[in-house]
């Protein structure tokens, strides 16, 4: 986990800084947008996961099985990776690095998310009926990259994945009270 972190900071550490300073500027204007964009991204969820849950018959993704076990296991540790280092770490590969590959806005958004989604699930499903829950990650990782390049700043959609993660994280532990 370090060694991503540090790849991901040496290698965008100027692009960080930069982008730091301008989120922190701007807050006020970044904001409302981040708020915006969440709820929007969270009501695309939830149309793209209600067939898939469906299907799955009310079972989660074996993602989140995965994470729930881990919050188990280890609590605090899981907390902090989910809501910090995820997002911080996630946004930098999937948005900041990948979107240096692509000129056109409209393919890097589709490949962003569907890259995003597929390494959310391809390593851990057991059925094909599983492999759907692509969509629903995938519908994730496009909003935040349509959020990343209409604000031209990374910590805009690091803000709202770590408001996904830390909801889900507050839902998952609430569930296991």
């Amino acid at each position: 986990y370090i060694f991503i972190l540090l790849m991901i900071i040496a290698c965008n550490y100027k692009e960080l800084i930069s982008n730091f300073k301008v989120f922190i500027k701007n807050f006020k204007i970044y904001l409302p947008f981040i708020f915006k964009r969440y709820i929007s991204m969270l009501c695309i969820m939830v149309l793209v996961a209600f067939p898939v849950v469906l299907i799955n018959k009310g079972a989660t993704s074996n993602n989140q099985e995965l994470i729930n076990e881990m919050f188990k296991r280890v609590p605090f540790l899981t907390f902090v990776l989910t809501v910090f280092y995820a997002p911080f770490t996630e946004e930098g590969i999937f948005r900041m690095t990948l979107s240096k590959f692509f000129d056109n806005k409209t393919v890097f958004i589709v490949i962003s998310g569907l890259l995003f989604g597929s390494l959310h699930v391809i390593d851990k499903f057991e059925t094909l009926t599983d492999l759907l829950y692509i969509f629903q990650y995938s519908a994730l990782g496009i909003c935040l990259a349509k959020a990343y390049t209409d604000s031209k700043n990374i910590f805009v959609s690091m803000s709202m994945h770590f408001i996904q993660n830390f909801l889900a994280t507050v839902l998952v532990l609430l569930l296991q009270l």
